[in-house]
C-alpha cells in the first residue's frame, strides 16, 4: 500500500510517501524552491512539487497512491462542502475566480464539524489532482510531532510533550503511551471547536 503525506502549510510545506511501514521518500518544499521555509501560495494549495518529486523517487505515480495523509492546515475554500453563510462565500469566490486558502480548522469551528472528512470534498481533491482511488484522512499536528518519537523509540512506556507555535487550534500537547496505547491528556481534537486564544511563548 503506497502513503503519500502532505504538509500544506504556509511555511514548511513538505511530502513523503511511505510503501506499507517503508519510508520510501521524504522532501521539503524548499528544497525544490530554494526559499527558506518555503509553504503553500494562494496559487497552490498543496505542495505540488515536492509530491511529484517524492512519487518519482517511489517510481509510482498519483494514480497509485494508495492514501493520502495530510494537515488540517490551508485548504483552498472549494475543497469543503459547506452550508450557510459560507456556502454562499464559497459560491462568490468561485464565480468571482478569487482563491481563498483558510485554515482547514478555522473552517471546521465554523461548520461547527469536529471531524474534517465531515466537511471535506474527496472525490473533488481525487479528480482535481488524479488520485483516483486514494482515500483522504488528516492527521493530528501534535501526534504527528510526537509519535514518530515514540514509535522509534525503545521504551514501551513514556510520557510524549510537544510544543510549538501552533498547530490544530493548540500550542502543547501530552500524551501517555502505555504498551502502544496512546491517551491524550491535553491537546486533543476536542481542542478544534474551541476558539483560538494565544498561550504559546512562540507566538508572544
Amino acid at each position: 500500500m503506497y502513503i503519500l503525506g502532505i504538509h500544506n502549510g504556509h511555511h514548511d510545506a513538505s511530502a513523503c510517501v511511505f510503501c506499507d511501514y517503508e519510508l520510501v521518500a521524504a522532501v521539503s518544499l524548499e528544497r525544490l524552491t530554494r526559499k527558506k521555509n518555503d509553504g503553500v501560495t494562494p496559487v497552490e494549495e498543496i505542495p505540488t512539487a515536492a509530491i511529484d518529486e517524492c512519487l518519482a523517487i517511489a517510481g509510482i505515480s498519483r494514480a497509485d497512491v494508495d492514501v493520502v495523509c495530510a494537515s488540517r492546515a490551508h485548504w483552498d475554500v472549494q475543497s469543503y462542502r459547506l452550508h450557510g453563510r459560507w456556502w454562499i462565500k464559497q459560491q462568490y469566490y468561485r464565480l468571482a475566480g478569487v482563491r481563498h486558502i483558510p485554515l482547514m480548522t478555522d473552517m471546521m469551528r465554523k461548520q461547527h464539524a469536529s471531524d474534517a472528512a465531515a466537511i471535506f470534498d474527496q472525490e473533488g481533491f481525487r479528480r482535481r489532482y488524479g488520485f483516483n482511488k486514494a482515500d483522504v484522512f488528516f492527521y493530528n499536528h501534535h501526534a504527528a510531532h510526537g509519535v514518530p518519537g515514540y514509535f522509534f523509540s525503545e521504551f514501551p512506556d513514556a510520557l510524549i510533550y510537544t510544543a510549538d507555535g501552533i498547530g490544530d487550534n493548540v500550542s502543547y500537547s501530552v500524551t501517555a503511551a502505555r504498551g502502544g496505547a496512546l491517551e491524550v491528556l491535553s491537546g486533543s481534537d476536542e481542542s478544534l471547536l474551541r476558539p483560538f486564544r494565544v498561550n504559546s511563548v512562540g507566538l508572544l
